[in-house]
């Protein structure tokens, strides 16, 4: 399967990012067999493996039973392709569960340092774990805290890793910015297409290594090859014709940019540091205790918008009231039966419960 959805791509040349895969240890096996049947040195591979348990427990619920096969797969990876990441810390999901930006920067951070702290006590040298990390971040509709957010995140990264005696010179975490599943539409999506845009600007103004924009219709389930297409032209576009790659940091100096991350700072490493001296990200989580923060702040987030304090174009403010969506999206609602044994963080988006009514509605067959 591997090499069929690999077929034509050159290993060598070609960046590999895997997200969400719970066999990142045979994920690099099958990697270095297509490598081998295609005289490709496996030194060249570059990329991520995507393993992730810490978001796996996020996301499903389930507690995780052990982490010491990760400190392994790292050392065999950084011997033998060290340019390829091990662990991709999906801490989107933690944004796209409704949290404010400071608990999203908070959270994210403390999982970078509960993999820092387990790899370390394996023997792996500090430098070593930090050049296996990537970090996944949701991007929302707030321009300048977003942009922000990923110069804050490198700030306190860096304290961090100083922390384990990195050199300041050489510290730095790879971060892969996404598009917020929270701030999209079903209704009048093509607005999703702005949004996508705005959220672009703002990762790459913030200092994102990678990005990547999700198609409009992605509420929907499933994409066209239209859409599929406009989500890889706004990045496009952004560099070849609005040069967004020619400055590394144009926000250095803005008096408002500064500030607002300096603010920023302070209260997300005061989180950080709550979450710490609980026994971190991990044990936080287990006992629920992240979960209930995340829940006031979405709350928080919905009774705005159903009062109208907060806009959602197209669908609180300025609705298309003839547009019908049910054929769109019909086989790819899902319901989940399973009981986990932890509360998971579960994606939403703010609309939904305009969504909801007006979907009712139009199943009803009445206007």
């Amino acid at each position: 399967i591997l090499g069929s959805l690999l077929e034509g791509v050159p290993l060598e040349e070609t960046e590999l990012i895997f997200h969400g895969y719970l066999g990142a240890d045979s994920l690099y096996d099958h990697l270095c067999e297509l490598c081998k049947s295609r005289s490709v040195n496996p030194a060249d591979l570059k990329g991520s493996l995507g393993a992730d348990p810490l978001g796996k427990m996020i996301d499903s619920g389930i507690p995780i039973a052990s982490m010491e096969n990760i400190g392994k797969l790292v050392r065999r990876v950084r011997t033998t392709s060290p340019e390829m990441r091990v662990i991709d810390i999906d801490a989107a999901l933690i944004q796209n569960a409704g949290s404010t930006i400071v608990e999203e920067v908070a959270f994210a951070l403390s999982m970078a340092s509960d993999y820092m702290a387990l790899l370390t006590d394996q023997g792996i040298d500090p430098k070593e774990v930090q050049d296996s990390l990537q970090l996944s971040l949701a991007t929302g509709p707030n321009y300048f805290m977003e942009l922000a957010k990923l110069r804050i995140v490198r700030i306190l990264w860096g304290k961090i890793s100083e922390a384990y005696g990195i050199d300041p010179s050489k510290n730095g975490i790879r971060i892969h910015s996404i598009s917020s599943e929270w701030n999209m539409t079903l209704f009048d999506p093509y607005v999703n297409m702005l949004r996508g845009t705005t959220e672009a600007m703002s990762a790459i103004l913030g200092g994102a290594d990678l990005i990547s924009v999700l198609p409009f219709d992605y509420p929907y389930g499933k994409s066209t090859a239209f859409s599929d297409r406009i989500a890889r032209s706004v990045q496009i576009i952004l560099r070849e014709e609005a040069y967004f790659d020619r400055v590394s940091d144009p926000a250095s100096g803005s008096y408002y940019i500064e500030n607002l991350t300096d603010s920023l700072g302070e209260k997300s490493w005061d989180l950080f540091c709550e979450v710490e001296s609980k026994g971190g990200f991990r044990k936080a989580f287990e006992m629920g205790w992240i979960q209930e923060q995340v829940l006031v702040s979405r709350t928080k987030k919905l009774e705005r918008a159903a009062s109208g304090k907060d806009k959602i174009l197209g669908t609180n403010s300025f609705p298309n009231f003839n547009e019908l969506i049910q054929e769109n999206i019909e086989n790819s609602i899902t319901h989940e039966s399973f009981d986990p044994p932890l509360i998971p963080l579960k994606s939403y988006r703010l609309s939904s419960m305009f969504e909801d009514v007006r979907l009712e509605t139009e199943r009803s067959g009445k206007r």
